[in-house]
């Protein structure tokens, strides 16, 4: 399986949702301090963007229905190594 950038890490606000897409998949990038969590991008109530949420605690909040979810989950993967976080390979549409 190839590596793919997701985000630049020093580009990342720590606490701040960030989004990404990758492989046509929307993604939500949260950084705390020096770990990374990365997150499926879509709200399973409504559909709507993670990364227009806000962060609350240890939970990930919705912006359309304020369902909340652990963003603090940091799946240990090769892959989303902090090495990988490279550049950023997609931008929230605007």
């Amino acid at each position: 399986m190839a590596k793919v950038a997701v985000a630049d890490l020093k580009n990342l606000q720590d606490k701040i949702p960030a989004y990404a897409l990758v492989a046509n998949v929307d993604l939500v990038v949260i950084r705390f301090e020096e770990e990374v969590s990365v997150l499926y991008g879509r709200c399973p109530h409504r559909g709507a963007l993670l990364s227009d949420g806000s962060i609350e605690g240890a939970n990930l909040i919705c912006g359309v229905h304020r369902w909340d979810f652990r963003w603090d989950f940091l799946w240990e993967s090769p892959f989303l190594a902090k090495e990988n976080f490279v550049e950023t390979v997609a931008h929230h549409p605007t």
